[in-house]
């Protein structure tokens, strides 16, 4: 028999394990864990490269930091909370046992099938680096400079954090399918 702890999404346990590193809550930990680094590299950026990033690009280096910070907890909240809410309500309507059967369904769905968004919001991917590297106009000089693969991961980090973050959604509207 699994245990419950295998029927979670990686960010979920990752935030539930930060309590072993004394990070009692889990928006902190988000921010710790997942953002920090994401922080530092794109900080580290900003101050060496700021005469060539344009104001309108800021924004969106404000907005990259943002999402990078709170998506993990917003996946860890909808595991956690909303999705664990929407099953105890959900047992006023129907019986107990298919509401358990529900639940580790779609649970296991949550945690385990979450790649499947992620194919397609990769495909963001493309528009960053086809046709001319679009961070050259951020402050990057071209594949040759090593800001440009640096910057990759806080780029490659955006859709997966996405994918994960809008499978939530489709996992919701599967319980409620699969609940009529």
């Amino acid at each position: 028999m699994k245990s419950i702890d295998e029927d979670k999404m990686w960010i979920t346990k990752a935030l539930d394990e930060s309590r072993r590193m004394k990070i009692k809550n889990p928006l902190l930990a988000s921010f710790v864990i997942f953002g920090l680094p994401i922080d530092i590299l794109l900080t580290v950026f900003f101050v060496i490269r700021k005469s060539y990033i344009s104001p309108q690009f800021f924004l969106a280096y404000i907005l990259c930091i943002t999402w990078l910070n709170l998506g993990p907890y917003f996946i860890w909240y909808y595991e956690r909370r909303v999705l664990a809410d929407f099953f105890r309500r959900l047992q006023d309507l129907l019986p107990h046992q298919e509401v358990k059967n529900l639940f580790q369904k779609y649970r296991n769905i949550f945690a385990r099938k979450f790649w499947i968004l992620i194919i397609p919001w990769m495909s963001f991917l493309f528009v960053v680096y086809h046709d001319g590297f679009i961070l050259d106009v951020a402050g990057t000089f071209g594949f040759k400079d090593p800001w440009t693969w640096l910057l990759s991961i806080p780029i490659i980090w955006i859709p997966i954090i996405a994918g994960m973050g809008s499978w939530g959604v489709i996992t919701t509207v599967l319980v409620t399918f699969g609940a009529s």
